[in-house]
């Protein structure tokens, strides 16, 4: 039989197999466009492992079968269970389809069922050579030349269901789904003082259900790790009276399709409604949310996801050596990374028979510290609370202020700093209207039922203001007598730059004279992404979601037009986080930051392969430029440059975005990391109390930091307010050669 071979390390195929989710298109994309970038062939296998079994399903990809895909759900190149994969015989077929092709290097997109199938693949991998040479399907030569098979998987998933990664490929987009859904039952459900079950997804994994649950501020939630106690009926009932006697018209009860009681048994969104309805005695109606959760637009973050693990991907079989481990591609904090297959997927499996003996610690243990975080911040910020007059003797008091332009998911990080302090038996004041109610003493408690309901509204609902540069002595005393008169031991800022800059500020209140120390804690909530010591700054997601969002409905509603460049404006400061993320997401060909070294020449440049480009394929094509790229290049010369360049090839439209980019209400993932800063901020505080550091959180690589603010002075740009280093630049260079 005779067979072409070509250079093994240079081919490379996708397949996607087992339940679809979204973000696969945008990791597809970025393999075909890195894999070309970097001299490999790749090729499409279609309907999962049966491309595998029958080589017709095999096809080359070209760079522009993957254009305007990043947007959409699914998977083009199909997904589907192959039953002859999981026998023996059903892989050697597949290891010749591969030998034929000269694939020895193939990633996997899909579950940990997927996964095992591709290990068992490649472990079987000599035993099967040596028997396809016995058999006489190839040769010896062929043998040699194809005895390495590079294995990289990577999860998708919206159940978030594998271990050992903070997150999987459309569990992003599934929670988008969720909450947007919600928000629209909640308010007829609020008109009628309703008690809404809402089932969600997730088989045996409690993810959805568990962070749903925060990000709407549920009333109780039922997921298959942690069942509830025996007495749960009479718990739900007592917490629905607690909340209508605090305000709430809504009760919200988050059901995950796998929910089990204590001794392993199914707990129904029809339990529950039962339960309610004889006990509580109200009006119950259930939503089953089904498929929905799977489809519709790829959300911002899980399109960055997937482009990310693509391009990781193809640099890991770029460097790939003989023997290479199989690999799956996890994410721990803003870093992606390379983990053993075989051991991610045996702790997963570990979770369903953990679930079978009833052993719920250890169901818990192996989905790691991060998930059982989320169920303790549940547990404080959504349990009973009785409202408590907090005056004995040893009770602390702290602060929380939201200064500079709001931002969504500010208002959730306050909720939950009120309500942890308070939890410690604690007193909170809120500062209103930022810097004004600063100086002025317009300090307010904060009780429990205060927040209710703020962690699905966007803006700043304590008020907020402008904040000057430099603070006055007079300033500076005024703060510190108003501080000795609330007796405040902590004080939590919440916003952008000009956050960053009070917190220096009022380190100086000890060197006016006043004997005043405080410890600092400020969260970084702007849409800039502006501020030193964190990757992602609060409000930066919906922001993408939205930028990324208009950007496909200009693309997909102009769709038939041809030859047409968009040039889109984002404002953003000088920071371009969100200038080169959404191009990212948006799959834009160029974009400007103002960071980047671009010149009249090299804008040219790019308008000359924009040509290329339309003249080859008359799509439309998007451009993303921050609007203080100017400093370099005024954004009109762009526009006049490429539309000179273009001439009678394509036609050129500008677009500024402008106050079009703020979100209406925060994203999930804005209201979860508004919650998560607020609890972390409220323990440090608790814990610090007599200290005089100011610190700022973030995310920093796979960790929640706090930094000391003398640090960041150094690593602070203060004349463009961006910090000196940007982590996302190395971003750019994929986006302007793909």
């Amino acid at each position: 039989m005779a067979i072409q071979t070509q250079n093994q390390c240079k081919v490379v195929g996708i397949l996607s197999s087992g339940g679809d989710s979204q973000g696969m298109n945008a990791i597809i994309r970025a393999v075909v466009k890195m894999g070309h970038l970097n001299g490999f062939k790749v090729y499409f296998i279609y309907e999962g492992y049966n491309g595998l079994i029958d080589s017709s399903l095999i096809i080359e990809a070209e760079t522009s079968s993957v254009d305007h895909i990043i947007n959409k759900g699914g998977t083009i190149i199909g997904s589907s269970r192959c039953k002859e994969f999981r026998t023996y015989e059903g892989r050697v077929m597949a290891a010749l389809t591969l030998i034929e092709k000269s694939i020895m290097n193939l990633i996997v997109i899909g579950g940990d069922g997927s996964l095992t199938g591709a290990n068992i693949l490649r472990e079987e991998w000599p035993k099967i050579l040596k028997h396809l040479l016995q058999n006489n399907k190839i040769t010896q030569e062929m043998k040699e030349n194809n005895s390495d098979l590079n294995i990289i998987g990577i999860v998708g998933s919206i159940d978030n269901d594998f271990c050992m990664t903070d997150i999987t490929t459309g569990a992003d987009t599934a929670l988008y789904r969720i909450v947007e859904a919600v928000d629209a039952i909640a308010t007829t459900a609020t008109s009628h003082k309703r008690v809404m079950i809402i089932e969600v997804m997730g088989r045996n994994c409690g993810y959805l259900a568990l962070v749903s649950a925060l990000a709407l501020e549920a009333t109780f939630t039922f997921f298959p790790e942690k069942p509830p106690n025996i007495e749960w009926p009479e718990y739900l009932t007592k917490k629905i009276d607690f909340e209508r006697k605090t305000g709430r018209r809504l009760n919200l009860i988050i059901v995950s399709e796998g929910a089990l009681d204590v001794n392993g048994n199914p707990i129904t969104a029809e339990q529950v409604k039962k339960v309610i309805s004889e006990k509580a005695k109200r009006d119950v109606r259930i939503t089953i949310l089904g498929h929905t959760q799977r489809g519709g637009e790829t959300s911002a973050y899980d399109r960055i996801l997937g482009t990310r693990m693509g391009y990781a991907a193809i640099e890991a079989l770029k460097d790939a050596k003989p023997n290479l481990e199989s690999y799956v591609l996890t994410i721990r904090g803003n870093q992606i990374q390379k983990t053993s297959l075989i051991k991610a997927v045996e702790q997963t499996r570990e979770v369903g028979t953990a679930m079978k003996n009833k052993d719920w610690p250890k169901c818990l243990e192996l989905r790691g510290r991060s998930f059982q975080i989320n169920i303790e911040t549940f547990l404080s910020l959504y349990g009973i609370n009785k409202e408590k007059n907090v005056t004995q003797l040893g009770t602390k008091c702290f602060a929380v202020i939201q200064v500079g332009e709001p931002s969504p998911g500010m208002n959730a990080a306050v909720l939950s700093f009120v309500r942890h302090i308070i939890n410690d038996k604690n007193i909170v004041f809120g500062i209103k209207d930022g810097f004004d109610g600063l100086i002025a003493g317009d300090y307010r408690q904060l009780n429990w039922s205060d927040v209710n309901g703020w962690t699905s509204l966007s803006g700043a609902l304590l008020g907020t203001s402008k904040v000057p540069p430099r603070m006055t002595g007079e300033q500076l005393n005024f703060v510190a007598n108003y501080f000795n008169q609330f007796q405040i031991k902590g004080l939590l800022i919440i916003g952008g730059f000009r956050a960053f800059q009070l917190a220096i500020n009022l380190g100086e209140i000890s060197k006016n004279g006043n004997n005043l120390k405080i410890p600092i804690c400020i969260i970084p909530a702007t849409i800039d992404n502006n501020i030193p010591g964190t990757a992602f700054s609060l409000g930066t997601d919906s922001s993408l979601n939205e930028i990324t969002h208009i950007c496909t409905k200009i693309m997909i509603s102009l769709k038939g037009t041809k030859r047409r460049l968009y040039i889109v404006k984002i404002e953003s400061g000088f920071c371009g986080y969100l200038t080169v993320m959404s191009a990212m997401a948006s799959g834009a060909d160029f974009c400007y930051p103002y960071e980047s070294n671009f010149s009249t020449e090299s804008v040219k440049n790019d308008a000359n392969i924009m040509t290329d480009k339309m003249k080859k394929n008359h799509k439309n094509r998007l451009i993303i430029v921050n609007s203080r790229a100017n400093t370099k290049l005024d954004n009109q010369t762009i526009e006049d440059i490429y539309t000179e360049v273009g001439n009678d090839i394509f036609t050129t439209h500008c677009i500024d975005l402008n106050h079009l980019q703020q979100s209406l209400t925060p994203s999930p993932f804005d209201r979860i990391f508004g919650i998560k800063l607020g609890y972390k901020c409220a323990e440090w505080l608790s814990n610090n109390v007599e200290s005089d550091k100011s610190v700022v959180i973030g995310i920093v690589k796979t960790k929640y930091l706090f930094t000391d603010i003398s640090e960041l002075i150094q690593q602070t740009d203060f004349e463009y307010e961006i910090p000196k280093n940007q982590w996302f630049m190395h971003f750019t260079d994929i986006l302007n050669k793909s």
